[in-house]
């Protein structure tokens, strides 16, 4: 399965003079979902959980800030992974990078996710949240197909800690506001992306078995890479992450109920109160 979520926002605008500035970057983080990771965060600012550390280096420039390999609260730009490191249980056992029964400050963690934040800046103008328009593309055809994104977000959308609109100076706008309200710049915590074990269509009693099970599915697509692209008003910014296949793969006879459901896509707005 794939746990897929575009937390992102976007479309036209009428800023004629208007300078506009996109970034996008790439960086491994845990689990977005409520009650899967200790460490993610509800709101802004949280300190020492993974969305305000993301919100503060996005407001910050785009730096790096902590070290990923001691805290799941850490913001790291990446440029390459191993398809391995972004798995996540769903919240059914503990994981960490694709390894079992995490230690230390990873020990509560139940997956690893590749997430695509992004910043915009406006000096001369305004930009809405349905003005942001998120594309995905994915070098493996196959993978191309079925997950590939372009997605332009709704007035239904409404900003939130993992998206704050912010207008001068330096006022944020984190809840109830609606996706055509003006602003000088988005930042956004951002979309994510990891691979996830099905139980209905693979076999395996235990957490290693399952494990392999994974690692064997995703080995299939070999080595890739995901380009995340956002555009605004004529400006746009793009990711790519090298996906590098896992090095090992089970023999056959551990992953002998493995089926195309294993892989499923989830492209849904996260709305956390």
């Amino acid at each position: 399965m794939i746990r897929f979520a575009l937390a992102f926002l976007l479309a036209p605008m009428a800023m004629m003079a208007a300078t506009i500035s996109v970034n996008v970057y790439a960086a491994l983080g845990p689990s977005p979902y409520p009650g899967e990771s200790p460490s993610y965060g509800t709101a802004y600012p949280q300190a020492g959980t993974y969305a305000t550390t993301v919100q503060d280096a996005l407001q910050a420039g785009g730096t790096d800030s902590g070290d990923i390999n001691t805290s799941p609260t850490a913001f790291n730009k990446v440029t390459s992974v191993n398809a391995s490191e972004i798995l996540t249980s769903a919240g059914a056992f503990n994981l960490w990078r694709g390894n079992l029964s995490p230690t230390g400050n990873f020990a509560n963690e139940t997956g690893t996710f590749l997430f695509f934040p992004f910043s915009i800046t406006v000096t001369g103008g305004q930009v809405a949240l349905s003005d942001v328009t998120f594309t995905q593309t994915f070098s493996n055809p196959t993978l191309q197909a079925a997950y590939g994104v372009n997605y332009v977000y709704s007035a239904a959308d409404i900003y939130s800690f993992e998206e704050m609109g912010f207008v001068s100076p330096n006022t944020y706008l984190t809840a109830g506001q609606s996706a055509t309200t003006p602003v000088d710049g988005i930042f956004n915590t951002g979309g994510f992306f990891a691979f996830a074990y099905n139980a209905t269509a693979n076999g395996g009693a235990t957490p290693s078995e399952q494990l392999a099970n994974t690692q064997a599915a995703i080995a299939a697509f070999g080595n890739y890479t995901i380009t995340t692209c956002v555009s605004v008003g004529g400006a746009s910014n793009c990711a790519d992450v090298a996906v590098n296949a896992p090095a090992s793969i089970p023999e056959p006879g551990t992953y002998a109920l493995m089926g195309a459901g294993l892989l499923s896509l989830f492209a849904l707005r996260r709305k956390r109160g």
